[in-house]
């Protein structure tokens, strides 16, 4: 049964006691709400990682030596020279997590130097190569806020990361790491 109705000066259709469009409009709000809750949940276990960034990880003992490592993956934006924060020379080096971003985003260090991940936000996050097994990962349990865990880059190359958390190796939360000679 249709009938029209004027309700406070609009105008609806009624279909068998509800509005046209409501009972669809209710089954998307459900799907969007059932594909967040399902991307939210692939983001969280893939956050779990497998646990292997914990402090002092030597880059060169990743899970696949033979990853080519002196340009960055080919599939991600270039990045100008000018936006790297030189800390050549430096043992240590450290890289701020913050809330949805790595501070500086894009630095070059020495052969040899440790990298200082130290997460100064308020949620955890974790520190993944953008080409898999170029490094160790850092999961986000090892950098929950107020952690920090170190990986030492003895090999000369580009080493694109992000955290799966906030974003992906080409847009939010990432960074690159140029290791001079």
């Amino acid at each position: 049964m249709i009938e029209d109705t004027v309700a406070e000066g609009r105008r609806s259709r009624i279909v068998a006691g509800g509005p046209i469009g409501a009972r669809p409009r209710r089954r998307a709000r459900l799907a969007c709400f059932g594909a967040a809750v399902t991307v939210g949940l692939a983001l969280a276990l893939a956050a779990c990682g497998d646990g292997g960034g914990s402090s002092g990880v030597d880059v060169a003992a990743a899970k696949n030596p033979t990853v080519e490592t002196t340009s960055p993956k080919s599939d991600l934006p270039e990045v100008e020279e000018s936006k790297y924060q030189d800390e050549t020379g430096k043992a240590t080096v450290e890289v701020a997590a913050v809330d949805n971003a790595f501070e500086p985003r894009y630095t070059k260090v020495s052969k040899d130097t440790d990298v200082v991940f130290i997460n100064k936000g308020a949620v955890p996050h974790n520190v993944l190569p953008a080409t898999k097994g170029q490094f160790v990962e850092i999961s986000a349990a090892a950098l929950p806020p107020g952690a920090q865990a170190t990986l030492k880059f003895t090999e000369a190359g580009t080493y694109p990361y992000y955290c799966s958390l906030h974003g992906t190796a080409r847009l939010g939360m990432n960074g690159r790491i140029i290791v001079t000679d």
